[in-house]
């Protein structure tokens, strides 16, 4: 009997957003008896580094999109280029001999699932937003079952399983929430995304400027901001005697999340999904201009549970921070229940409910195999 372990292939595009819930995902197989095989773009590679994920199970593809205007030649190269991709992963889907492909959104992931089709491979996709992306909504119609992030109102072919989040965020599950006491200082942990967010940069001093001295003096902040800003920023809160941090890389960022008494971030997809396993209170700056508007749907989503606040980036941004940070830091019970509604809306299993999926999902003969 042939005794070698199943494979599965996990294909993401090669954002944070889409890769974490990949690796997550590829843990939990890995601990059932699987060997997950990912498939990335370059971009990826930032990321796995960040990670212990092995090399020798990922190969990188190239990738491209027919998004967004193009000339004719930008097209015939794209498509070129897509195609190129389908019959690597083809030929290494052979090798691999996969038994379950899972798809993860972002473009690259197009190629890998599209080939794992053409095999007879068994597709599942994880929509880790509150809306379709792109690649998943031209796939959809391939996938066995769809997974999502949050409650959708989907074909029968889905369900709910919440994105699977990095083991170091589900170590902290059980740090209780600290309530912050006048005596001591207010801790602010600030970022937007793998690549810090500009707006923050500028607006953080702003908002805290308009503080009353008396609480300006108890912040202390740690913030993630582009390697362009940080002289900059740092500059600033010197000027203005706050105790801060900055750097354009936190390696240690579930531990910040839990360490602060309110975080101020984007509203990706993954950190919705940190933010609630952890159960920490957010105030959330959807990314503007966006194609699909995923950030404002996440973020409104969270909203509704009583989970974090939600503000657009607008002219009344500094002002109306100013101000909820205010009420925040004199009436400290606020934060205790927003962070408790959004630990209930966490799923920090969401791992496991995914890969019972995955497995329900593996063709017959490689379940005989194990």
């Amino acid at each position: 009997m042939n005794t070698r372990p199943p494979r599965i292939a996990l294909a993401a595009g090669g954002t944070g957003g889409h890769l974490f819930p990949a690796i997550a995902l590829g843990r939990e197989l890995q601990r059932r008896g699987y060997i997950p095989h990912l498939f990335t773009d370059k971009r990826g590679m930032h990321f796995l580094q960040q990670s212990d994920w092995h090399n020798e199970h990922v190969t990188l593809l190239a990738a491209a999109t027919f998004a967004g205007k193009k000339s004719a030649r930008q097209y015939f190269l794209a498509g070129a280029t897509i195609i190129g991709a389908i019959i690597a992963a083809w030929r290494l889907l052979g090798r691999v001999r996969a038994c379950v492909a899972v798809g993860f959104g972002g473009y690259p992931s197009f190629a890998p699932l599209l080939a794992a089709r053409l095999r007879g491979i068994p597709v599942c996709l994880h929509e880790q937003n509150a809306v379709f992306g792109r690649a998943n909504k031209v796939l959809a119609p391939l996938a066995k079952v769809i997974a999502f992030a949050f409650p959708s109102n989907a074909k029968p072919n889905a369900v709910v399983t919440g994105t699977p989040v990095r083991e170091e965020v589900l170590t902290l599950r059980n740090v209780p929430y600290s309530v912050p006491q006048a005596s001591e200082p207010f801790r602010i942990l600030v970022f937007g995304g793998s690549q810090g967010a500009r707006i923050l940069s500028s607006a953080m001093p702003e908002i805290f400027n308009l503080l009353p001295e008396s609480l300006r003096s108890r912040i202390h902040v740690v913030q993630q901001c582009r390697d362009q800003d940080i002289d900059a920023l740092k500059r600033t809160y010197q000027q203005t005697g706050i105790v801060f941090e900055c750097a354009p890389f936190f390696s240690d960022l579930p531990r910040r999340i839990a360490n602060a008494h309110i975080i101020i971030a984007r509203a990706g997809a993954s950190t919705i999904a940190e933010l609630t396993v952890i159960g920490r209170p957010s105030i959330l700056l959807p990314l503007p201009d966006t194609l699909d508007a995923d950030q404002f749907h996440n973020a409104n989503i969270l909203k509704s549970h009583g989970g974090a606040w939600v503000f657009e980036q607008n002219e009344t941004l500094v002002k109306e921070m100013a101000h909820l940070l205010r009420e925040c830091m004199e009436s400290p019970a606020v934060l205790e229940k927003v962070a408790g509604k959004a630990r209930d809306f966490g799923k920090p299993d969401a791992a496991k409910r995914l890969a019972d999926i995955v497995e329900h999902a593996v063709q017959p003969s490689s379940r005989l195999s194990q």
